[in-house]
């Protein structure tokens, strides 16, 4: 029976800082079902893709052989693509996320259509 407790941790390919990171922002977004505040849940995901990307980034890093005796230089591609196209949804929702707490709305282009 504790043998299958290992099989239950949840987020176990999140690397320590990072699961911290997503485990506050998870709250964020949980609490602002309950406060009812569009900002926190938003604040909430962002904090969230902040913890994504910087798993990716821990990973791009050990991923990342360097020799210096073979004079190679191998990087994960796949790792570096998604960390890029994380870092990018990052920096967007970051911005958003200040235009909202600036401004009191979404820029334009995101609210509904008038009548």
């Amino acid at each position: 029976m504790l043998k299958d407790a290992a099989e239950l941790v949840h987020f176990r390919e999140l690397h320590l800082l990072p699961r911290s990171i997503f485990a506050i922002g998870a709250v964020c977004f949980v609490g602002s079902f309950f406060l009812k505040n569009f900002l926190i849940g938003f604040l909430g995901v962002g904090i969230l893709f902040v913890a994504l990307t910087l798993n990716f980034a821990i990973g791009v890093c050990l991923g990342t052989d360097i020799s210096f005796t073979r004079k190679s230089f191998d990087v994960a591609w796949g790792l570096l693509l998604q960390f890029l196209f994380c870092a990018a949804v990052t920096y967007k929702l970051g911005s958003l996320i200040y235009h909202f707490y600036r401004h009191g709305e979404m820029p334009p282009y995101l609210q509904p259509l008038g009548k």
